[in-house]
């Protein structure tokens, strides 16, 4: 699941390659004292804040590698397309499509997520997809990574998984 704030590539990336993405209200990240912040909401109701501190950057030789090793990468998706009325699918199959990535810059450091509790009514694309999350136990944080890049969804490569 992925939130975009530009409805081109949620279109496009979920009716033709079946990646999960909805609209979210993503404002530009913000930095203040060595911290960079992100948000989600919808409808105007945060559903989630984010953050990444103590950033140590990757050198160009690991970016270079990093950028390498990803044009092997492949996204595992599902297409679905409801039917008229919802009830049932036209379309549901799992998919592949390739990808490749330039990091052009990258940092790792500590990531922090909160995840707030939104009802239907204030999230209705959403809801469950954060009542799903807020209910899985965070056992451990692991080094998170911000970085400068490019990602290509290759379409042409997409194919459907038999």
């Amino acid at each position: 699941m992925l939130w975009e704030s530009d409805t081109y590539p949620i279109i496009l990336g979920r009716e033709l390659l079946g990646a999960p993405k909805i609209y979210g209200q993503i404002p530009d990240p913000s930095f203040d004292k060595g911290t960079w912040r992100f948000s989600c909401s919808e409808y105007g109701n945060k559903m989630l804040d984010a953050e990444i501190k103590n950033l140590q950057p990757l050198s160009d030789e690991m970016c270079k590698q990093a950028s390498d090793a990803s044009g092997n990468g492949n996204w595992m998706l599902w297409r679905y397309l409801p039917k008229m009325g919802l009830k049932g699918s036209e379309v549901s199959y799992p998919t592949v499509v390739k990808s490749k990535a330039v990091i052009h810059k990258a940092w790792i450091g500590e990531g922090t997520i909160k995840l707030y509790r939104v009802t239907f009514e204030q999230a209705p694309i959403s809801h469950h997809i954060i009542r799903g999350l807020k209910n899985l136990p965070i056992k451990q944080y692991q080094p998170s990574m911000m970085a400068e890049m490019t990602l290509d969804l290759l379409a042409r490569e997409a194919r459907r998984i038999e």
